[in-house]
């Protein structure tokens, strides 16, 4: 189930680009015959049964809009919701995704659809993120092979990959805490997109957390 804005609508923007939050949250539905048919029933401690269904939403951070939303069973992983709403995107709209996105087929297709994004990325899930913060350096740039997995995933979905190698410029934040975090995006140019501004831009995806909370 697929909802909320179509309107495209007028929205402030960094260097050209609308700033688009994704994220996904889980809601309970009211155990009625129509939601256990469409998204299926759990049961709690106590035997009583209920709907859980995992909702995805891509959110605009400056005018705080939901934009599109996808409702789907509990069992569905984000990734593959967010891969639903990609066509809602577009060329000037710059994605931002927490740590719990990246994947290479994810990044894949959003680089294949021409979509720029912005994701954290865990240096202990992904060798090269580790070895650039052993690197010392502030800033990189990076290739990764499209692996046969992918590929396969792909195909699944009844697409065609057509790139061999994905680019990521991974850049280095360093948080209050004294702790490291990475920053990957496609935006490689770095007069265009210079790199101490991704850290406030990758905050500004929290307003999305706060957004589930109201609604």
């Amino acid at each position: 189930m697929i909802g909320l804005l179509n309107e495209r609508l007028p929205e402030p923007r960094w260097q050209g680009l609308r700033l688009v939050a994704t994220d996904s949250t889980t809601f309970r539905l009211p155990p009625w015959l129509e939601n256990r048919e469409a998204f299926g029933v759990q049961t709690d401690s106590s035997g009583q049964p209920y709907v859980l269904v995992r909702v995805l939403g891509l959110f605009t951070t400056a005018s705080k809009l939901m934009i599109k939303t996808v409702i789907a069973r509990f069992d569905n992983g984000e990734r593959a919701l967010l891969a639903q709403l990609l066509p809602h995107l577009a060329n000037d709209d710059l994605l931002v995704m927490d740590r719990g996105f990246p994947a290479v087929w994810l990044f894949s297709l959003l680089q294949q659809r021409g979509l720029p994004f912005l994701a954290r990325m865990d240096g202990n899930q992904w060798p090269a993120v580790e070895a650039f913060l052993r690197s010392g350096l502030p800033e990189t740039v990076i290739t990764l092979p499209v692996s046969a997995s992918a590929h396969r995933r792909f195909q699944a979905a009844g697409q065609t990959l057509t790139h061999k190698s994905l680019t990521l410029r991974l850049i280095k934040v360093i948080l209050s805490t004294g702790h490291s975090e990475v920053l990957a995006t496609t935006l490689t140019d770095r007069d265009i997109y210079p790199a101490q501004a991704f850290a406030e831009l990758y905050h500004a995806r929290w307003n999305i957390e706060e957004a589930f909370k109201v609604l």
